[in-house]
């Protein structure tokens, strides 16, 4: 997958993208970066969002993951909106979402799929395959799975809604879905063409801007370290360009950098 560059995308339109923000959790650095003590730091209180994204093009709107369900929450995070309100409080109506994006299964990202029922759902073929498998079921992979939201993706694949990759897949002129791996064997991440450059929507193939800039993996278990380094590499070669711009999956500074979009600066601002 390193081969791809970013002259590959072929990107010709534009499109708006946005990040909605549906919860927050204060956890503990030890708790956000493997093998944290091996940085010799003080072990600080650590911020972590929620995000689901949105880009709305020219053949319809494609919403990137689904957030968890309120109802399969875990301790301590503090739900801001639902997935259904935030849409709505940008102009959208989840029936008329046409493409949903599952960049990966963990719990977080595939908690409302029953909510789209119109959509196509494109996921990653090896993700697919990974969590149909004996090894999936070791229990420091499962604690990341909503077993319910799993079995919805799998019956939604066996009824022929899904769109499965193992390639970059181009949605249209202004955005593509591009497998690298890493923190999960089908990681996806989304690069949208906007007015301002481009913006690679990373979903956990970066959850933090400290993960990318200073090589810091996040403290989930990872299967390959040398996949995880390779989606970083290809990462920083997507947003090479001037004008384009890595989006972490979890990180509040993303409300920092970029303008509110509403009347509720709390959920979402516009990337581009």
């Amino acid at each position: 997958m390193n081969v791809l560059k970013r002259s590959d995308l072929e990107l010709t339109e534009n499109a708006r993208a946005v990040a909605l923000r549906y919860a927050n959790f204060t956890s503990q650095k030890s708790d956000a970066f493997l093998d944290f003590a091996s940085y010799h730091e003080t072990d600080d209180a650590y911020e972590i969002a929620y995000y689901v994204w949105v880009i709305e093009s020219t053949t319809g709107v494609t919403v990137v993951d689904s957030g968890f369900n309120p109802a399969a929450t875990r301790p301590g995070r503090h739900v801001l909106t639902t997935i259904t309100e935030a849409l709505r409080g940008i102009g959208i109506e989840p029936a008329d979402v046409k493409r949903l994006v599952l960049t990966h299964f963990h719990y977080d990202h595939i908690g409302n799929i029953d909510r789209f029922p119109n959509a196509e759902i494109i996921a990653s073929e090896d993700e697919l395959e990974f969590w149909n498998s004996r090894e999936s079921l070791a229990p420091d992979y499962r604690s990341h799975i909503d077993e319910i939201a799993l079995d919805r993706v799998m019956i939604a694949h066996a009824e022929g809604r899904v769109t499965a990759i193992r390639s970059p897949h181009v949605v249209d002129g202004s955005h593509v879905v591009i497998p690298v791996g890493g923190h999960t064997p089908g990681q996806l991440v989304v690069v949208v063409r906007t007015q301002n450059g481009d913006r690679v929507l990373t979903s956990d193939a970066v959850h933090f801007y400290d993960e990318l800039e200073r090589r810091r993996p996040y403290a989930a278990k990872v299967r390959r370290r040398e996949d995880l380094d390779a989606a970083y590499d290809l990462i920083e070669e997507l947003a090479a360009a001037p004008g384009s711009e890595v989006v972490p999956g979890h990180d509040p500074k993303v409300h920092e950098r970029y303008p509110a979009l509403g009347t509720d600066n709390n959920v979402a601002v516009l990337l581009g």
